[in-house]
């Protein structure tokens, strides 16, 4: 017998909770229960088996699988006495539910920090990286570089964004092509069969960006609701493709030759 133990308990229904902890501690000092029988009115026979400690957790066991309950203890007055009154409740559904909202939330934490590392690994390729909320109209600076680095994190109305790169980084002469190019009230429109599109400008420090607006997420009716707006440095590679195009061997023209046709004579 020395690899069986059988201990005998009364717990009520509203003490299921001091049941599955005595289970539980048993199983953690290496006695697994195999059966509960009836003895003694409402007493009850734990046989336990002798196994490898682990941790674990029992539950109740409803014909119909098993069972979450919740029991609250309420206190009565009555003209004969003060009685204590236990309710019992099947929380089981409520549970399942919420362990349902609560794996939906992990998954779309995923999801986000997921995005978030594909935004941040863009970052080491552009400049400047923000999160346009079309539909709430905002915007959220994700990395910055130069005169934006400053306001990295920010976020606030997408038109203060908009007035901040026109005042800020794009060159005067072409304030009003990008104020076109980012107004965001048109963008969804303008991207609607598009995954991004992109302008090149020259900026107030006389270096070339290339502006871009990618769509980051669209809606069930497929219109677009966020936008990442990324900048890049084109400044060296416009440089590279003007030295090209100088370099460019010239091909020398030649007049037309005139061909003589001579005849032999026999």
């Amino acid at each position: 017998m020395k690899d069986k133990k059988i201990t005998f308990k009364y717990f009520s229904i509203a003490q299921y909770e001091k049941e599955e902890a005595y289970l539980r501690k048993m199983h953690q000092q290496g006695w697994k229960l195999v059966k509960i029988s009836l003895r003694y009115l409402y007493v009850r026979a734990y046989i336990f088996e002798k196994c490898q400690p682990e941790d674990v957790i029992y539950r109740i066991l409803g014909k119909d699988g098993y069972h979450w309950i919740s029991d609250t203890t309420v206190k009565v007055e009555l003209p004969g006495g003060t009685l204590l009154q236990c309710i019992l409740s099947d929380v089981s559904r409520f549970v399942a539910e919420r362990e349902q909202r609560e794996a939906e939330l992990e998954r779309l934490l995923k999801a986000s920090e997921e995005r978030y590392e594909i935004i941040r690994a863009l970052g080491t390729v552009y400049q400047d990286i923000s999160v346009i909320d079309l539909k709430a109209q905002r915007y959220t600076l994700v990395s910055g570089c130069g005169k934006s680095e400053q306001y990295q994190g920010s976020t606030g109305p997408s038109g203060e964004f908009r007035s901040f790169v026109l005042n800020e980084i794009i060159a005067p002469a072409q304030h009003e092509e990008a104020a076109v190019f980012l107004d965001f009230s048109t963008a969804a429109e303008r991207l609607r069969e598009k995954r991004f599109i992109a302008r090149e400008f020259k900026g107030q420090n006389g270096a070339w960006c290339l502006v871009t607006l990618i769509v980051k997420s669209r809606d069930e009716n497929g219109n677009v609701t966020h936008l990442l707006v990324s900048a890049r440095n084109i400044d060296e590679q416009k440089s590279s493709n003007t030295r090209k195009i100088s370099r460019r061997p010239r091909r020398k023209r030649t007049a037309p030759t005139r061909l003589r046709q001579t005849s032999c004579a026999a």
